[in-house]
């Protein structure tokens, strides 16, 4: 007995539509097998998960992309354990609202930006997003580059039963270090790219109104594409045509008068890559240091505006606040040269990094000279400013307070100290460990300015 069409157990797909499990939705599989079409099936399969509301398509689709490129969200599941989750995804939504009205295109990529995802928006009804540059995206995504030594069909086809054997007895598609065989067999591949669709479901024939969801295959004999569709408990993973998904796409949403479209996922830059850090550097626990162009040119500028104003008289923080707010214009113009440090794994780092970070606000509302600044100053919502990348994962640190830290580097180490000291007098409190942690940052970024800007290899 089939299911019946409308039902809230599961719902029978429309004939637009090929189920993955079916009898033809295997055969498209092997053929997008032997045509090198699922280049980012596995990782996606691995951590394909049903969405837990039914407003949460986005919400569960961005959960999916970033556990498949294994990002670290820096803060914890359950217990000791880190791990994406939809109720993590709150720094530039309130999930209760989703809830009840799920999140449009622009919010689903601010959401992905500040978990440090790069993202290349193109909407169907643009230029940019036509069939062409759909079809042009989902190759770049799906399919696998053949000299990564993917086996297809019966050619360079491996048998796992019976391996051959080499000269020494082990197989000979295998190393004969059994412990580097076993390390490259355990890691994943490290995929790149993650496509997204945002369609309406009416369009395939489907129930329901507007959607999320990764693309996982490509077959380009019948010119159809996998989604593993986040509501599972609707409809599974299905095979649909190309050109009918990115016709689902143009309908405008109610919400913002655009049309949906798709949107090409990048993993995030390692961490630990030269325009974040840098070994000559000690590394700060409130800061990552950036070496870029751009970064550098920021740097020589505010070296050129130290160097211009009245020698006789100490900087103010009023000045350093002006320069890197750009007269109060950016207040978030400070992200350009530095960024906050990803947020620590240990509860005892934590707790440190916090007491820092509490100094400094703490600073900023005792000083007589940065009261009055940061009284009029508001909290600038990254969401709001064109989303900073791995906002989500990074320590809660304000541009207020990283200017304040910038302009304590560029006292000198007396006149620092003496700052410090005027700023805890005037709240009745006295130094104490966070504050001389607080100092130390200070000294590290003042180091950082005279480097990248006068182009230094050491800090001598």
């Amino acid at each position: 007995m089939s299911a019946p069409r409308y039902s809230f157990y599961k719902r029978v797909l429309p004939s637009s539509c090929t189920a993955f499990s079916s009898k033809r939705g295997k055969d498209i599989f092997v053929s997008a097998l032997q045509n090198h079409g699922l280049k980012a099936y596995y990782a996606l399969m691995e951590q394909h998960t049903t969405q837990s509301e039914p407003a949460f398509c986005g919400i569960s689709t961005l959960v999916i992309v970033l556990n498949a490129f294994s990002v670290d969200p820096k803060q914890s599941w359950k217990g000791p354990w880190r791990w994406y989750h939809e109720d993590i995804l709150n720094c530039c939504v309130d999930l209760e609202v989703v809830k009840e009205q799920g999140i449009t295109f622009r919010d689903f990529s601010c959401l992905a930006i500040c978990q440090g995802l790069s993202v290349d928006v193109r909407y169907a009804d643009s230029e940019k997003g036509s069939v062409e540059e759909f079809r042009s995206a989902v190759r770049k995504v799906c399919i696998e580059d053949t000299a990564d030594g993917v086996f297809v069909g019966n050619q360079n086809k491996i048998n796992l039963v019976n391996p051959p054997v080499g000269n020494n007895g082990t197989p000979s598609h295998q190393s004969d270090n059994a412990e580097e065989k076993s390390d490259t067999d355990a890691a994943p591949d490290a995929l790149q790219d993650i496509l997204v669709v945002s369609y309406d479901r009416k369009t395939l024939s489907q129930t329901g109104s507007g959607h999320f969801s990764p693309l996982a295959a490509y077959d380009p004999i019948s010119d159809s594409v996998l989604i593993l569709d986040t509501a599972r408990f609707k409809y599974g993973a299905h095979w649909v045509s190309l050109q009918l998904l990115h016709s689902a796409m143009i309908p405008p949403d109610s919400a913002t008068g655009r049309s949906r479209g798709f949107a090409l996922l990048s993993r995030p830059i390692d961490e630990r890559e030269q325009h974040l850090s840098n070994d000559l550097l000690p590394v700060s626990m409130l800061f990552q240091f950036k070496f870029s162009e751009e970064a550098k040119n920021h740097q020589a500028d505010f070296k050129k505006f130290l160097e211009s104003r009245d020698k006789s008289t100490t900087i103010t923080w009023e000045e350093v606040y002006h320069h890197w707010t750009r007269g109060g214009s950016d207040p978030s113009f400070v992200w350009r040269m530095i960024e906050p440090q990803f947020k620590p794994h240990d509860e005892e780092t934590t707790n440190l990094v916090n007491e820092v970070i509490a100094a400094a606000q703490g600073l900023l509302s005792s000083s007589t000279s940065a009261k009055h600044v940061v009284d009029k100053s508001e909290e600038v919502d990254p969401c709001l400013t064109g989303c900073r990348p791995n906002h989500a994962r990074t320590l809660p640190i304000r541009p207020v307070e990283a200017i304040f830290i910038v302009f304590l580097s560029v006292l000198d180490k007396d006149e620092r100290r003496k700052f410090v000291a005027s700023a805890l007098a005037a709240g009745q409190s006295k130094m104490g460990p966070a504050e001389e942690k607080l100092l130390t940052v200070a000294n590290i970024v003042g180091k950082y300015i005279n480097m990248a800007a006068t182009g230094e290899k050491t800090l001598v």
